[in-house]
């Protein structure tokens, strides 16, 4: 039996992760934000390899 030794985890720069290849996230308010989706080692725990990264700004609109 061959157990997967890496999985996904997504970073999404305000404290929250969430591991699996896809994932929602609802931030609590505006501002700037960095998400990482990271390649995990199970066994160290480590980041194995940052698969991407990008920053992006959440800003606060007053609709009428």
């Amino acid at each position: 039996v061959v157990t997967a030794t890496f999985y996904n985890e997504w970073v999404f720069g305000d404290g929250v992760k969430v591991k699996g290849k896809e994932a929602e996230h609802c931030y609590v308010g505006p501002g700037k934000y960095t998400v990482e989706l990271n390649i995990i080692d199970k066994r160290t725990g480590e980041v194995f390899m940052r698969q991407t990264n990008y920053e992006f700004e959440l800003m606060d609109f007053e609709q009428a």
